[in-house]
């Protein structure tokens, strides 16, 4: 899951929600949104992990986290066992917070807001 650690910024996310593996892209996992059209997955152009509205190198991105490819950011939560099928994307505080950078409408600008991810174990 991925959640804010106040929930006042991923509480207005419209890419929370849940995401179930699809094919890989890049040579490295990919996710799918289940409700949305939202993509989580590798860039190896920016090598970087993006939420875009497509999955595809040149398209809008959402939100990103800089980060190698083996190093996805589900990685380091509890849970993982070497193969991730499903995370969901949760405006509520969670464990091991990262500094994604989110695109901000508003200020025409990327920000940095503390998310986290946890593995789902049950989808």
């Amino acid at each position: 899951a991925l959640g804010g650690q106040d929930g006042s910024v991923a509480g207005r996310l419209a890419f929370c929600g849940v995401y179930h593996r699809t094919r890989d892209f890049n040579a490295a996992p990919a996710y799918t949104h289940q409700g949305f059209r939202y993509h989580l997955f590798w860039s190896r152009l920016f090598s970087d992990w993006k939420i875009g509205e497509r999955l595809a190198e040149q398209g809008l991105c959402t939100a990103y986290l800089e980060g190698e490819r083996e190093a996805p950011p589900w990685k380091a939560a509890a849970g993982w066992r070497g193969r991730c099928e499903g995370i969901k994307l949760a405006p509520r505080p969670a464990p091991l917070p990262l500094a994604w950078a989110i695109w901000q409408s508003e200020g025409r600008c990327f920000a940095r807001h503390p998310l986290s991810v946890r593995v789902l174990d049950d989808l």
